[in-house]
């Protein structure tokens, strides 16, 4: 989530608007729904409704849905925060002589749930507990009372919030540097200290292609930063088969196959332009290897590139007739 966060939170300190919401609201929509629409039709990192998106200057059509752009998306969630979310949270409680500081977290959740179930919802539930004061109980009698509707799913919300949150915390504070969210990094960076003596270091190393890997699909470094990092992997385990006597020849093949699996995953993920990218640098490790150009022709028919689909289709018959003619070519 850190690429999302810190391109977001400039947007919402550009508009006066609480930076934390952007933070809060990311950790809980934006796994896995950064392009997917909800089942009720909101969509993007902030799931913004198609009226809301268009209210505050998104274009949402058949053609072109600016929900998807991160930053249209936060300026956007910023706006409607500040008009309507806060405006209401503090009509609400201050109909009911409740005190609050917009700094604290329950005032947040309750402006959070807000922005996730609406301001008549929220409303409704707040007339049918008829609080005297404000607070963390508060929030809590929230997650048990039902109005309107203001049910399970909005009651979950701010708890959501609340477990995302110390969860990010805690990945933040286990090293003590923001840079250590790239797992490949934090295992390479051990191994170049020697703040960890590996008893078996191939499989140390071969933890760390992983580990970038998992970065790679999870969107925390970008495809050439994943080429960089690897190829120094690679070097520490060549550089020690040669040490230790073994043979090397493999290793290219050995790469070719990780990297096919990793475009696999990639395509999982519908990351069809970075399995594109991973499966063209496995062709460049092996030439002939018929699987790997049989995916990168479904990865561009995917996207809709129907002439390079049946280019790499072609390409794949033809290595395993002749993979001879390949071995002196490019892809």
């Amino acid at each position: 989530m850190l690429p999302l966060i810190s391109r977001s939170l400039p947007v919402f300190e550009a508009l006066e608007v609480d930076p934390w919401f952007a933070q809060a609201i990311l950790v809980i929509e934006s796994p896995g729904k950064t392009e997917a629409r909800s089942y009720v039709g909101a969509r993007g990192p902030f799931q913004l409704m198609p009226y809301v998106a268009k209210q505050y200057g998104l274009v949402v059509s058949k053609y072109r849905d600016d929900r998807t752009d991160l930053e249209k998306s936060a300026a956007g969630a910023a706006k409607l925060i500040k008009n309507i979310c806060l405006h209401y949270a503090r009509k609400m409680l201050d109909e009911k002589g409740i005190a609050y500081n917009e700094k604290d977290l329950w005032f947040r959740l309750f402006t959070l749930h807000i922005y996730h179930a609406g301001a008549g919802n929220v409303a409704a539930v707040i007339n049918k507990i008829n609080p005297t004061e404000g607070g963390m109980d508060l929030i809590r009698t929230m997650w048990r009372t039902e109005a309107a509707g203001f049910k399970n799913e909005s009651q979950n919300y701010s708890q959501i919030a609340l477990a995302s949150l110390i969860n990010f915390d805690r990945l933040l504070s286990q090293h003590k540097d923001t840079v250590f969210m790239i797992q490949g990094d934090r295992l390479l960076d051990l191994y170049a200290k020697k703040q960890t003596k590996p008893t078996d270091t191939l499989a140390y190393l071969n933890n760390c292609l992983s580990a970038y890997e998992c970065d790679l699909v999870d969107g925390a470094v970008p495809f050439q930063y994943f080429v960089e990092k690897t190829a120094r992997v690679r070097k520490e385990i060549e550089k020690y088969n040669i040490q230790h006597g073994y043979a090397t020849g493999y290793l290219a093949i050995n790469e070719s196959e990780r990297l096919h699996q990793l475009g696999n995953e990639l395509m999982y993920k519908r990351k069809f332009n970075e399995a594109i990218e991973v499966f063209q640098l496995g062709i460049e490790k092996n030439p002939i290897a018929p699987a790997t150009y049989d995916s990168l022709g479904r990865a561009y028919r995917l996207i809709g590139n129907h002439d390079l689909a049946i280019k790499y289709a072609k390409k794949s018959k033809e290595v395993i007739q002749n993979p001879g003619a390949f071995l002196k070519l490019k892809p």
